[in-house]
């Protein structure tokens, strides 16, 4: 806390964390220009010099964040979450976690071909789709291939196109 006196700030106080280093007083001085138009004094300045840090760290968090061409850039685990909540069926998605993973180890680039995407498709929809886009379209292509377990849901039968897999090698 800084203390104020009619002598002015003691120079051992301690502002926001940071403490003055000998035990000399000083004037607490008053220049207009503050925020608000309020003078800015030490204290101002100090909040200013941590507003302008909080920003320069919030703008460097989301440029790394940001995948080329502005979209988000998902991780394998980020694509499995999402196949969890989507297909409300544990079993079901556990199969088509595995199934992509085979397939692809969840990479939106991934290319075998003429077969593309986190679901190894021949759509040439799947070359520029999103990892999301992508899951969405192998779930359909599933149900209507395999069945679904159930369709009001959209839960394909996920187990089925893995056990394919398995004894194939494709689905």
């Amino acid at each position: 806390m800084l203390y104020l006196s009619s002598q002015g700030a003691k120079r051992n106080s301690v502002i926001q964390g940071i403490q003055l280093p000998s035990s000399q007083p000083i004037q607490a001085t008053s220049r207009g220009g503050g925020l608000g138009g309020a003078s800015q004094n030490l204290v101002t300045r100090v909040s200013n010099k941590k507003l302008k840090t909080v920003l320069l760290v919030l703008i460097i968090l989301f440029i790394n964040t940001q995948h080329a061409f502005g979209l988000p850039h998902y991780k394998p685990k980020h694509y499995k979450q999402y196949i969890v909540t989507e297909i409300n069926n544990i079993d079901q998605a556990y199969c088509l976690i595995d199934l992509y993973h085979h397939e692809s180890r969840f990479d939106p680039k991934a290319k075998n071909g003429s077969h593309h995407g986190i679901p190894q498709g021949r759509s040439t929809y799947l070359k520029n789709a999103s990892g999301i886009a992508q899951i969405s379209w192998g779930v359909r292509y599933i149900g209507h291939r395999y069945g679904w377990v159930d369709k009001a849901n959209g839960i394909p039968n996920a187990c089925k196109a893995w056990q394919h897999f398995q004894t194939k090698g494709w689905h």
